[in-house]
């Protein structure tokens, strides 16, 4: 996979969080978690994302209220 993808990184669970929050406040897009993590790691693990350009794919529609409550209180 390191082959072909490059280096993996881990998002934890709160940047996730954090980048629903963002997404939804600034670009009024509604995300999921899974579907937020790129965004995450572009935003907060700036180190770990190579090149001076990014592309984040961001998918929505299979969060739950809870869980989409729980990352606009954050």
């Amino acid at each position: 996979m390191h082959r072909l993808c490059g280096p993996g990184i881990v998002v934890p669970e709160t940047d996730c969080l954090r980048a629903m929050k963002l997404a939804f406040e600034r670009l009024r897009v509604v995300a999921e978690p899974g579907g937020a993590i790129a965004l995450a790691a572009a935003l907060f693990h700036p180190g770990a994302v190579e090149g001076d350009d990014v592309i984040c794919t961001i998918s929505g529609g299979n969060v739950d209220t809870e869980m989409f409550a729980r990352a606009l209180a954050g």
